[in-house]
């Protein structure tokens, strides 16, 4: 998307930043959670916590700009349970992960833990 968002021939996926840097952030949280093979977690689970972590300041952010918004706007964006819920995900997970690697733990494969 951000290759042919330069490009000239794509007029309508110019300007298109935010909806890149969104789609980014969803992915490496999804990348995160979705941890299922040590091989993806073995050497950086330090990356995965930042990430997590980076997440859930993202998280905050946006909710907070969604309660700015005007009532009827509000509606096109995060539902406040959705943003409960998904704030409770990340916390309890960057908890758990820390809990777990401080007992021993050498890494922790969050997409088992469902």
């Amino acid at each position: 998307m951000e290759f042919y968002s330069k490009q000239e021939g794509c007029q309508k996926l110019h300007n298109s930043a935010g909806t890149y840097d969104f789609t980014k952030q969803m992915n490496d949280l999804f990348d995160c959670l979705n941890s299922r093979r040590p091989q993806d977690v073995q050497y950086n689970e330090a990356e995965h916590i930042a990430t997590l972590k980076a997440n859930i300041k993202w998280l905050e952010d946006c909710c907070t700009y969604i309660e700015s918004l005007p009532k009827q706007r509000q509606v096109c964006f995060l539902s406040k349970p959705t943003c409960g819920a998904l704030r409770i995900t990340l916390h309890s997970t960057v908890a758990l992960i820390d809990r777990l690697l401080k007992s021993g733990f050498r890494y922790v494969l969050v997409g088992n833990l469902g």
